[in-house]
């Protein structure tokens, strides 16, 4: 999150609700989010997309 964002309060005047920012970045892309709530949902513990574009990291088994 980005503290004292004044893009997120710019919007949180425009609105009259509280904003929040957040950045995310990559070695291509960066995209800047502004928000009021957010929520996620875990759909599986499966890691296959993510492990083949990372470093290997140890698996919960290995330690």
């Amino acid at each position: 999150m980005i503290e004292d964002d004044p893009a997120a309060a710019a919007w949180s005047d425009r609105l009259q609700r509280l904003m929040f920012s957040a950045t995310v970045e990559t070695d291509r892309f960066k995209v800047k989010l502004v928000f009021h709530d957010v929520s996620y949902e875990r759909l599986n513990d499966c890691a296959s997309t993510v492990s083949q574009v990372l470093i290997p990291l140890p698996s919960p088994d290995d330690r």
